[in-house]
């Protein structure tokens, strides 16, 4: 994770942008969101993910594959269930236990 910023979904509502590293450490094409579990919480309550009113390319490249060995920047958005709980991000390897974290304070 390398960072987090306020953003508002496609319907207005306010949003947290995550931005992301992925290096493809496998033989094989792979994208970020089949290798890894990535969960984003607030008050403990899973985050869903959103459209932002303001896409940007990093958005796209979540879900894109990955060249053995290469590096791609992404983000995600989520919708926040309010605007002054901090939001924790999680990021998990599907085979095995290991997962690294981040918390963010959210203001508006």
């Amino acid at each position: 994770m390398r960072g987090a910023e306020l953003t508002t979904d496609e319907n207005g509502r306010v949003a947290v942008r995550i931005y992301y590293s992925f290096t493809n450490g496998s033989d094989e094409k792979a994208c970020m969101e089949d290798v890894l579990g990535v969960y984003t919480y607030q008050d403990g309550v899973s985050l869903e993910p959103v459209e932002a009113s303001n896409p940007i390319d990093k958005d796209k490249a979540f879900s894109k594959s990955v060249a053995p060995g290469a590096t791609v920047q992404s983000s995600r958005v989520y919708r926040l269930r309010n605007n002054s709980s901090q939001v924790e991000a999680e990021i998990e390897s599907q085979d095995s236990y290991e997962a690294v974290g981040q918390t963010y304070s959210v203001k508006s």
